[in-house]
Formats: structure tokens, C-alpha cells, sequence
């Protein structure tokens, strides 16, 4: 019931906000005529600082979430070399911990800040793409990114900034995108698998046609298990740091599947994607949307072949996560093109719906939310 009526309430507020920035540019000072704050500045700041602040102040919600406690309160010290050792984890992310360690900010603070972080870089990405912010906003909580961000904190911040660095490639600025990767790189190394992707922008089409990935999408997928070890035999040679003490498990370590109906749910919306690229990419052209195909297409394959593994897995997050953005062209355009839009684009568009539906209800069901005891 918390669960609900936290997302809900965040829902609800972001909506709200976003509308409010559309009514007028300014809010005045009751009886003068000096500019107090503009709408737009207010829209995105309120939303911020209540996803913060009910996020940030969630007790032990997410599976990696005591670790984190237990890093901050044990292995970050006033030190930043020795907080590196001891902590074995990204430097950005240590650095910003020794900070807020000598400011003597209490554990939940560290997870409020390390909230407000990545919303900050989600609101800046559609500072300019204001059209497909309603879309999007929901497809970060319907689709489950905002739940494996809570689950894999480090990850889920990298993502939101390499979203924000797409935004510059998309615009053409190379430099920006890859200055935002490296500091990306800095809370999850994983995010350096972003670097030679700036060659998806001289790309402007597809990688597969429509046919072909989706053939490559169902074998990866039936042959998951398979394909896993290939993988692991590729990417064992580079673990470090933290999850080294897992070296001696990472072929056995899996997640919990539960029903899978779960996952299923997200193989259906992907498939879905796929099928309606073709007309998205016709439209969306100079937005660039084949940019975030492309990367979500490499996240797809990358994710099939990672299968369960729970080290594997989170290698592709970032990448396949941008589905949220090729979702929220497809919910804008079709949207806006309803009735012109042939019946098999309906049926298809219909199915992703009600697949992302289904997955954030079960989200919702089977998260226990609790607040820390100030």
C-alpha cells in the first residue's frame, strides 16, 4: 500500500508540475510586479525535491540498499585514497561520499543526494524535449527503471547522466557527450561501454532492419542460457573492485525469477518496439530517434544473452534502458496520430501498454516501501 501511494504521489506531483510551467512564464509577488520564480524553474524543482526527499528516505528498499548504508557508515572515511580502497567502488561516487562523510551528513542523507542527482539530469534531458516528458515520466516508473535504479544505485545514476549526454550527442555536441560518459564512468564503470557508441551518430537509420532484429531478439532470448556463458568467459577477466568476492559464484549467481511473468512482460513491450520502429524512425528523424534505437537495440541483444546472472545483467542496463525514450516517441506520435494509424500499429501499440501496465503493478505489489526512523 506505501508502495503505491509513494509512486502515485510522485506521479501526480510531476504531472501537475508540468503543467503548471505551461499556464504562464513567471510567478509574481502578491501586489508588485517583481518576478519571484519562474514556472518553469519551479516545475522542475518541486518535483525534484519530493522524488528526493520520499525516495532518498526509503529504509532498506532495494537489494543493494544496505550496502550502500554500510559503505558510507564503514568504509568512507575524511580520506579519499584510503575511502578508495577500502570502498571499492567508482571514484565520482567515493568522492561525493567523503564529502558528505566530513559534513557529518547521516546515511540517509547520502541516499537523498544520491536521488536528487540523477533527477536533476532527467528533468535537464527534457529541458528541450518538453513534448516527450509525460511519456517518458511514466515509462521510468512502468517500465521498472526507477525500481533497478533503487536496486542498483550506482547504475541507476550513471544512467540518468548518459541520458543527459545523448541529449548532447543527439544535438551534435561531441565533447559534452563525452565529458557527461566519463562522469558517468565515475559512479559505474559500466558506463564506458557508451564511449565508442558516439559512432551511432554519423548512423542515421537502424542498425537491423525491423525483420532481422527481431529474429536476433528471439534466438538471443530462447537461448539465453547458453549464450550466458559466452559472456561470462568475456567479461571475467575485467571484474575488480567490489564484485570481486564474487568471482567464485558469478556462473551460479542468478536473480529471483518469481513468477517471470515479470519478465516476460518486458520481452512482449521490447518486441512491440521493435515492431513499430519502422514508422517512428520515418517520423522522427531530425530528433534523432534511431540514435536511441541503436543503443537500446545493443542493450536488448547484450540483455537476452545476460539472461538472469545477476552480475551479467547489469551490464547492459544503461543501454537497454533507453527504451524508455523509444517508448515515449511511439506514445507521442501515436498519441497524436490515433485515428490515422493503421489497425496492426494499433494492436502492437496496445499490447506494449498493457505489458507496462502489467509490470508496474506487479512492482507495485511486491515492494515493501518503508521510510527510515529519524
Amino acid at each position: 500500500m506505501m508502495t503505491s501511494v509513494v509512486f502515485f504521489c510522485i506521479i501526480f506531483v510531476s504531472i501537475l508540475c508540468y503543467y503548471l510551467q505551461r499556464t504562464s512564464s513567471v510567478i509574481y509577488l502578491s501586489g508588485t510586479s517583481f518576478a519571484l520564480i519562474s514556472n518553469k524553474t519551479l516545475a522542475i524543482f518541486i518535483p525534484i525535491l519530493i522524488i528526493s526527499l520520499l525516495v532518498g528516505l526509503r529504509y532498506d528498499v532495494g537489494v543493494d540498499y544496505l550496502t550502500y548504508k554500510d559503505i558510507f557508515e564503514y568504509y568512507i572515511s575524511d580520506d579519499l585514497i584510503e575511502s578508495l580502497k577500502s570502498s571499492g567502488v567508482e571514484p565520482v561516487f567515493t568522492l561525493l561520499c567523503v564529502l558528505l562523510h566530513k559534513m557529518n551528513i547521516p546515511y540517509y542523507g547520502m541516499f537523498i543526494i544520491m536521488t536528487l542527482i540523477p533527477m536533476y539530469f532527467f528533468y535537464r534531458y527534457f529541458n528541450t524535449r518538453e513534448y516527450l516528458f509525460i511519456p517518458a515520466m511514466l515509462l521510468l516508473y512502468m517500465s521498472g527503471v526507477f525500481f533497478w535504479y533503487m536496486n542498483i544505485m550506482r547504475q541507476g545514476i550513471s544512467f540518468f547522466i548518459l541520458l543527459y549526454a545523448v541529449g548532447k550527442l543527439s544535438d551534435g555536441s561531441f565533447f559534452k557527450y563525452l565529458f557527461w560518459v566519463l562522469i558517468a564512468s565515475g559512479f559505474h564503470i559500466s558506463s564506458l561501454l557508451f564511449l565508442p557508441l558516439f559512432l551511432f551518430y554519423y548512423i542515421h537509420k537502424p542498425l537491423f532492419e525491423r525483420s532481422v532484429f527481431m529474429l536476433i531478439y528471439i534466438i538471443t532470448w530462447i537461448f539465453s542460457k547458453d549464450l550466458t556463458y559466452i559472456l561470462l568467459s568475456l567479461v571475467e577477466p575485467f571484474i575488480e573492485g567490489y564484485y570481486l568476492k564474487y568471482i567464485d559464484v558469478i556462473n551460479t549467481l542468478e536473480m529471483s525469477g518469481g513468477t517471470g511473468l515479470g519478465v516476460l512482460a518486458l520481452h512482449i513491450s521490447d518486441i512491440m518496439l521493435i515492431y513499430m520502429s519502422p514508422l517512428i524512425a520515418k517520423v522522427f528523424v531530425e530528433e534523432r530517434y534511431e540514435l536511441y534505437y541503436n543503443i537500446f537495440l545493443c542493450g536488448a541483444i547484450i540483455s537476452n544473452i545476460a539472461g538472469m546472472n545477476m552480475l551479467l545483467s547489469r551490464i547492459p542496463f544503461c543501454l537497454i534502458s533507453m527504451r524508455i525514450i523509444v517508448a515515449a516517441f511511439s506514445i507521442y506520435y501515436v498519441y497524436n496520430h490515433w485515428r490515422n494509424l493503421k489497425m496492426h500499429y494499433k494492436l502492437a501499440f496496445s499490447i506494449c501498454l498493457v505489458a507496462n501496465i502489467a509490470y508496474f503493478v506487479g512492482n507495485l505489489i511486491n515492494l515493501e516501501y518503508h521510510f527510515v526512523k529519524i
